[in-house]
């Protein structure tokens, strides 16, 4: 469950994804950047080793001064959806 308390900006998206999902590596120095974030989150997820994984990010919806980073984010959702399904 990400929790950003309706936010959809980067910064909550980060500091919701740093305290939910397992991560790995850990994002150290890299704490800010998407890509980085992208594949700490497969990683983590991947280490699971679980046949199944649900991400809930309840309560958002793209804000005018934030709709490029909920897209981002979206998008690295969906990648890493994407390319855990291609890890079987």
């Amino acid at each position: 469950m990400l929790s950003t308390a309706g936010r959809t900006d980067k910064e909550a998206f980060f500091e919701a994804v740093w305290e939910t999902p397992p991560l790995d590596s850990p994002l150290g120095t890299s704490r800010t950047v998407w890509d980085a974030l992208s594949e700490s989150v497969w990683g983590g997820l991947h280490a699971l080793k679980r046949p199944r994984v649900v991400i809930v990010w309840p309560r958002v919806r793209p804000t005018s001064d934030a709709e490029d980073d909920f897209q981002t984010a979206l998008s690295i959702l969906r990648d890493v959806v994407a390319t855990l399904t291609e890890a079987r």
